[in-house]
């Protein structure tokens, strides 16, 4: 039968020859078949019946007792073990057994037998039953066997739930009694929960299975979520917990329970001394007042407190939450015990809150504090927090409004606490100025790291995105920011995003819901600085940019606006979670997401429901799934799969052939198997990237410009010009090595394979012996040394040798092969680190040769050709020639006839040139010896107000606009109000006449559409190298004479310039998405 069980467990009762006839023999099989049921006792008792002995026959199975009238075939009488009142037995001949129904006397040999038989079956079928019953009264107590507790599966939940089934005559769930006997003793499973039973569970189910957890040891957890118990039911768990001492946690979520039935539960648990009940959870029922007060003269007596209490949402105002926070302060064990407490859903008010602050201000043990929507007076609890919650770390106080009377006090709590990792103000409506003092006291508390902070559904919008701007550089310890549904509008994500770019710490970012419904002018600037923010030093890994289009005025889809940040992931190599629902991007974006999981590969989760995708869309991304990886994670896109009705049957094959694809990335073998990638396909990818793109753009700038670089410029150009093939050879290294550490992976993971098979046919080898030791040991009677060599050869014979094919199969192609891509990451990281590095460093240097080039024409003539244009040094000016066959453009500076101020003197400018720089002064050569500087560039058309030769400052901030990159030619500079009208500066005349080389003024040439601007005393400019102000200096206008006649050493303006972080953003690496 079904019931089997162990014979030590249940030992048969052989009745005695001549005791039980053929005919009565076959009467009792034919009954136990009938209730699939084994007998545990079959022999003869003799009923005394009306002072006459009669034959009958007792059998006793786990569940039942029959009385059966020998040869009448006949059931006489029969009851249910747990209706056994009591057993009386004075001599060992003599029985009487008082049941419910009936009372049975008689006289049997076996009296001790049957006495035995219903103690052990009741003890393993009921292993909690109280000793007590039934009530035995034999004599004397030594005929008593002893009953040893055995240890039963899931402590006989499946034999208690049937025989409880058998009691109420109802028949057991079957898939119930298998799920017990398999899923839950594989799994080890102590958490009993209702719900994962096949629903509806009828009454009589709820009770047996109920009523068996009265008697069980083993289960941990009861769980009725959703799960409607009427009052019967509540009676019987009710009478389950005033006898189980083991059920630990106990959740009743949206059961219906109301107050009454609350009452009826801690009736119960108090008056259970032995409950080990420390986790309660209540939450989604309609408690009310009368409820939460019943809950509370449970709480305030509980034997060992209550570590975790959930009532959420239980409709109770504040005299229930009173009477609770009193007895939380009345049990002495609370604050000790009490970790998690969670009143949200229940309004508070001032007296709950009075209440609860008084707890909360004692030392306590509280690591989770959940007061959403409670209308608590934080004016109260914050403070109450300060002084007693030590060991605090999420607080949550969401739909609670925070003025400026309350923000302070959060302030002052977040300054202070040394333990708070989760701080939730959703819905809080906190002004802007309140909460970036609150994000200052978060971010200047050294103690608070790695916090976790929602501030969704706050309407922030502009002030709030800039005030985030303005201090997201110093956040440095929160990881989770939550901003979603802040009416922040494209405006407010671009200034969010531009300012995360500069955070450390930002791990997770979820900021949807944020997009206006209709497009404007921002929205590119948007997209383009979340996608400057994947790309930024920013630890970025979670990206939550879903959308809620069918709200009004925030939230709106994106749709195609959209594709660009998709194709932005092509390149992005540190996003591990994205979540792109609700845009209705329609297939180009399914067909973006597809083209860009080809090249990516760190993605690993993806979630894009609710995008207006079709059959091409899921084609296009299953194309681009088979070619990617790193995928792991990815629901199904249900809604766009139900809105396909037409190619509902072609969808379902798709996404059978992406949950199987997303299975094979899973799996170490199949996605490293598939990664076809490397290091050349990224050397490819670079090529086509935008840091190459900015430096070929640099080149033909400097080509543009019709000049010829020179000396170490020249070098430098050629470099760039040469960047490709170096960048191509560092790949070709890391490709070289990469091949090289995969093939010693797999040789020592093959290696490693034959290892472990020797030592596993060695353990085999070991457990033979073991186990024919022991069998010998233990058997001596039954097994002699020729049996047992004879086991011993048919163990080593028989059992299963080591597939070593298999072995090396899982080290080398799922570890090994993840061995060698692992290393292919690290050569891959060292390869992307030297060649960012060498792309800035070339970009820098090309900026300069172009700045350099820039400067150089303008201080050319236009009389003069390129070759020429070099200002040739006086032989007292320069004994030496200069040693550079094309030196660059010079200008030296000549005497001043006036001495300007020591204060007002800007300091020494080296020229732009390849000659070294002077080492003689020039103060003992007379004035009129002085080779009169050249022009360095006449305007056409200005007039003169002095001398025929005007001189014209070199404009670094045209400069500087060239160098960045910016966008068309510079715009002329209206002068500002305070500033003097542009005038010719006359060159000062040498003091000798006038020579016959002599040349007249010759007009400047017009660069780039900008007129130059010749003033005799400058504005300051920006210092390109220091990004300081300082003076300007003008070519061509005399400088001061040093006073003493020492060399003078002139240092180029880019000597002191330093290397760290410019405010010119670097080139990306992300393609440009194709036209639309």
């Amino acid at each position: 039968g079904r019931f089997n069980s162990d014979p030590a467990h249940f030992p048969y009762h052989q009745p005695m020859a001549g005791e039980v006839s053929g005919a009565d023999h076959k009467f009792v099989q034919g009954l136990l078949a009938s209730r699939k049921e084994e007998s545990l006792f079959v022999g003869q008792l003799d009923h005394v019946v009306k002072g006459k002995p009669e034959k009958y026959i007792m059998v006793i199975t786990k569940f039942r007792m029959f009385s059966i009238k020998s040869g009448s075939n006949k059931l006489a009488q029969q009851c249910h073990l747990l209706e056994i009142e009591a057993i009386k037995s004075h001599a060992p001949t003599e029985l009487d057994i008082k049941t419910f129904k009936f009372e049975l006397s008689g006289v049997s040999a076996h009296v001790d037998a049957i006495i035995t038989a219903i103690r052990r079956a009741l003890s393993l079928t009921f292993p909690s039953l109280p000793e007590n019953h039934p009530n035995l009264d034999v004599r004397p107590s030594s005929r008593l066997e002893d009953v040893p507790q055995k240890e039963l599966l899931l402590g006989g939940f499946v034999d208690t739930y049937s025989s409880l089934c058998d009691f109420q005559n109802h028949v057991r769930r079957e898939e119930i009694c298998w799920d017990m006997e398999h899923t839950y003793v594989r799994r080890n499973i102590k958490e009993f929960d209702l719900s994962e039973f096949e629903q509806p569970i009828s009454p009589a189910d709820m009770r047996a299975l109920l009523g068996a957890l009265r008697f069980n040891k083993y289960f941990r957890t009861l769980i009725a979520d959703s799960n409607a118990l009427g009052r019967d039911q509540i009676g019987f768990l009710a009478e389950g917990l005033r006898h189980n001492s083991f059920l630990e946690e106990l959740v009743l979520k949206n059961i219906g329970l109301k107050h009454d039935f609350v009452t009826m539960l801690t009736t119960a648990l108090s008056s259970n001394k032995d409950i080990a009940l420390n986790r309660l959870d209540l939450s989604d029922n309609p408690l009310e007042d009368k409820g939460l007060i019943a809950l509370s003269n449970y709480i305030q007596t509980s034997p060992r407190g209550i570590v975790s209490l959930d009532v959420s949402n239980g409709q109770a105002g504040k005299t229930g939450a009173a009477a609770l926070a009193a007895a939380l302060k009345k049990n002495v064990k609370m604050p000790s015990t009490l970790t998690h407490l969670n009143l949200s859903g229940n309004k508070l008010e001032s007296e709950g809150t009075s209440g609860l602050a008084a707890f909360l201000s004692t030392p306590n043990a509280l690591r989770t504090l959940i007061l959403a929507n409670t209308s608590a007076n934080l004016e109260l609890i914050f403070p109450a927090i300060m002084r007693g919650c030590a060991e605090l770390r999420t607080l949550d106080v969401s739909h609670s409004k925070i003025t400026k009377k309350e923000a302070p006090h959060l302030a002052r709590l977040a300054s202070s606490s040394a333990t708070l990792k989760t701080l939730n103000l959703a819905g809080t409506l906190i002004p802007v100025d309140s909460l970036k003092e609150v994000l200052g006291c978060i971010v200047a508390n050294p103690y608070m790291q790695d916090v976790v902070l929602d501030l969704k559904e706050n309407a922030l919008g502009l002030p709030g995105a800039l005030m985030i701007q303005s201090i997201a550089a110093k956040i440095t310890n929160i990881v989770n920011l939550d901003l979603s549904d802040n009416d922040l509008g494209d405006e407010g994500v671009s200034a969010v995003c531009d300012g995360l770019c500069a955070s450390t710490s930002i791990r997770r970012l979820v900021i949807g819901v944020n997009f206006k419904v209709s497009k404007n002018k921002p929205r590119p600037v948007a997209l383009e600085s979340i996608a400057s923010l994947i790309e930024s030093d920013c630890p970025l890994t979670s990206l939550n940019i879903v959308a809620s289009h069918g709200k009004s005025g925030s939230g709106g889809a994106l749709k195609q606006d959209l594709i660009p940040l998709v194709y932005a992931l092509a390149t992005n190599d540190s996003l591990l979670e994205l979540d792109l629902s609700g845009h209705q991007m329609g297939n180009k974006g399914a067909i973006a997401l597809g083209k860009a999981l080809q090249t990516n590969t760190t993605l690993s989760s993806l979630v894009w429901d609710d995008n207006g995708t079709t059959l091409e869309g899921f084609k296009a991304f299953r194309t681009g799934l088979e070619r990617n990886s790193a995928l792991k994670h990815m629901p199904l896109p249900l809604a766009d799969i139900i809105a396909a009705k037409g190619d509902l049957a072609a969808v379902q094959h798709i996404c059978t052939d992406i949950e199987r694809l997303l299975g094979r990335n899973q799996s170490p073998t199949g996605r490293f198997e598939s990664d076809a990638m490397g290091v050349s396909g990224a050397f490819m990818a670079l090529l086509t990237s935008g840091q190459q793109q900015q430096v070929d753009k640099i080149l033909m700038r400097i080509k543009a410009t019709g000049k010829h670089a020179t000396g170490s410029d020249l070098v430098a150009v050629q470099d760039a010009e040469g960047l490709e093939r170096v960048i191509g050879s560092l790949h070709m290294i890391g490709e070289e090595f990469g091949h090289t550490v995969e093939e010693e992976v797999s040789q020592n993971m093959r290696a490693a394979a034959r290892s472990l098979s020797e030592a596993i046919s060695d353990k085999k080898d070991e457990i033979t012996d073991r186990i024919i030791a022991s069998v010998g040991n233990s058997l001596k009677g039954t097994m002699d040394s020729t049996v047992l060599r004879r086991l011993q050869t048919a163990m080593k014979l028989g059992a299963k040798e080591v597939d070593i094919e298999a072995v090396e199969k899982v080290l080398v192609k799922a570890a090994g092969a993840e061995v060698g891509a692992k290393a292919k990451e690290t050569f891959l990281s060292a390869i992307e680190i030297a060649t960012d590095y060498i792309y800035e460093k070339v970009s820098d240097r090309l900026s300069e040769v172009l700045e350099n080039v820039m400067n150089d024409e303008v201080a050319s003539p236009v009389a003069h050709p390129p070759a020429a244009s070099a200002v040739s040094a006086s032989p007292a000016a320069s004994p030496a020639p200069s040693p550079s066959p094309s030196p660059a453009p010079a200008t030296t500076p000549s005497a001043s006839p006036s001495t300007p101020s020591a204060a007002n003197t800007p300091p020494p400018v080296a020229p732009r040139t390849n000659a070294p720089p002077p080492v003689a002064s020039r103060a003992h050569i007379p004035v009129s010896e002085q080779k009169k500087p050249d022009s360095v560039t006449a305007s056409p058309a200005l007039p003169s107000k002095g001398s025929a030769t005007p001189k014209l400052q070199v404009d670094q901030g045209m400069a500087a606009a060239i160098m960045r990159g910016l966008a068309g030619p510079p715009a002329s500079r209206p002068p500002r109000e305070s500033e003097p009208e542009p005038e010719v500066v006359a060159s000062p005349t040498p003091a000798g006449p006038s020579t016959p080389n002599s040349k007249p003024a010759t007009p400047t040439r017009k660069l780039m559409g900008r007129r130059p601007t010749m003033v005799d005393a400058q504005p300051p400019v920006l210092n390109l190298a220091t990004n300081e102000v300082v003076p300007s200096v003008t070519i061509g206008k005399a400088e001061k004479t040093p006073a003493k006649s020492e060399p003078v050493q002139l240092e180029h303006m880019t000597k002191d310039r330093v290397a760290g972080p410019k405010s010119r953003k670097p080139p990306s690496r992300r393609p440009r998405p194709p036209p639309s």
